[in-house]
């Protein structure tokens, strides 16, 4: 077991429409909200001895994790909502906690330099 939670990042029907309205050419389009939700960000947060505190940390990363989802369908900023805001995150994203993590690999990961 590690000393982190997990959140997972599950989209909702705001994000879901706007993935549908920017991909012209239906080339990555989901079939449903539901196949949307099937492979979702994770994060790891550190492990907290108080419900809720998981939420409390992620709450300045929204607007960085929003983006984050944005770009992993459209990298061109310009089909981006103009607001991207903790509220805005709010209304297109649910965030799932998992207290428990175990580490099951037994070998050293190593992170990756982000874009």
């Amino acid at each position: 077991m590690i000393n982190r939670s997990v959140v997972v990042v599950k989209p909702r029907q705001p994000f879901f429409e706007w993935v549908i309205e920017h991909d012209a050419y239906g080339v990555v389009q989901p079939g449903s909200l539901h196949d949307l939700q099937q492979d979702c960000l994770v994060v790891l947060v550190p492990d907290s001895q108080q419900p809720g505190q998981e939420l409390d940390f992620l709450e300045p990363f929204k607007p960085r994790l929003f983006e984050m989802q944005l770009d992993a369908w459209f990298t061109d900023p310009r089909t981006w909502p103009a607001t991207r805001d903790a509220r805005e995150f709010d209304r297109w994203f649910d965030l799932e906690v998992h207290t428990m993590v175990w580490d099951l690999a037994g070998i050293e990961f190593h992170v990756e330099d982000e874009r």
